[in-house]
């Protein structure tokens, strides 16, 4: 390998690593907002959020859930539900480095996303939730994203699909 070669590809494994170490803040509310929206759907898929339900099944699990518990403890539960799978799209979405430079120094971002999601959903479903059920919701997505994205940057650093690596 030439020494001008050398010189290209460590300029670029530079570049590359200053890109995923300094996310421009459009590309950190992006990729969080498309891993809460999806996740937050596909949670829709199997549980009813605020009485909104995407199939039988996820309609049918949120009236049982309801029957046994009180709002409250379905405002816990349904968030901790509604935020297990988005850390796992974002880690999907960016190299390791940049998971874990967005979990740790952006989080945020994701933050604004389940809480405006959750926002709207509650706007929008017919239980007619009290403030303090939406703020349990709330921070219960919100640590639960946390907590899920500590997990993955300790034991999900290999995941990866190609565009991931853009």
């Amino acid at each position: 390998m030439s020494e001008s070669m050398r010189s290209e590809l460590a300029e670029a494994v530079r570049a590359r690593i200053l890109s995923d170490m300094r996310p421009s803040l459009p590309a950190i509310y992006l990729k969080s907002g498309l891993a809460v929206v999806l996740g937050g759907a596909a949670s829709l898929l199997v549980c009813g959020q605020f009485g909104l339900g995407i199939t039988h099944v996820a309609m049918h699990l949120n009236n049982q859930f309801h029957g046994h518990v009180d709002d409250l403890g379905s405002a816990l539960g349904c968030g901790i539900i509604f935020a297990l799978i988005p850390p796992c799209f974002l880690r999907l979405l960016c190299s390791p480095l940049q998971f874990q430079i967005l979990t740790r120094r952006s989080l945020h971002a994701a933050f604004v996303w389940i809480v405006g999601l959750g926002g709207v959903l509650a706007h929008h479903g017919d239980t007619g939730i009290q403030i303090l059920a939406f703020v349990i919701w709330c921070v219960a997505a919100s640590g639960t994203f946390w907590f899920v994205a500590r997990l993955i940057n300790r034991f999900g650093r290999t995941w990866s699909l190609p565009w991931a690596t853009v």
